[in-house]
């Protein structure tokens, strides 16, 4: 459909509007589909470079911690201290090591990340 055929179109269909052969839905219908067949044709005869998109790499969200997380590990007696910073929430631990099986020595770690958390915690 050309611009002149689209243009007699629309005309007609205004005109079985106004004289009301249809009604404000049916002209709404014809008005779109008209306007489709219309864009449509027109997309197809633009002739143009061929856009190739390269593939986005999304980035991992991160599994931070959050304040639910913190209560959770609050409820151990590994738990230190946690805190709240610009990366989010953080969760210091006690890890009791036995180095060369002498008496334990404490040491302290920080979790920023809840899977980590768990699996050391070994759940």
């Amino acid at each position: 459909m050309d611009t002149k055929d689209f243009l007699l179109h629309l005309k007609s269909l205004r005109a079985q509007f106004e004289v009301q052969l249809l009604t404000g839905i049916e002209y709404n219908r014809k008005l779109l589909n008209l306007h489709a067949d219309h864009a449509a044709a027109l997309l197809v005869e633009q002739p143009g470079p061929k856009v190739v998109h390269e593939p986005v790499t999304v980035p991992a969200i991160p599994r931070g911690l959050t304040s639910e997380h913190v209560k959770w590990a609050q409820q151990h007696d590994w738990y230190l201290t946690c805190g709240l910073d610009i990366n989010g929430y953080y969760v210091m631990v006690r890890n009791n090591v036995n180095p060369m099986d002498s008496e334990l020595h404490a040491s302290e770690l920080e979790f920023r990340d809840y899977n980590e958390l768990r699996a050391w915690a070994g759940y």
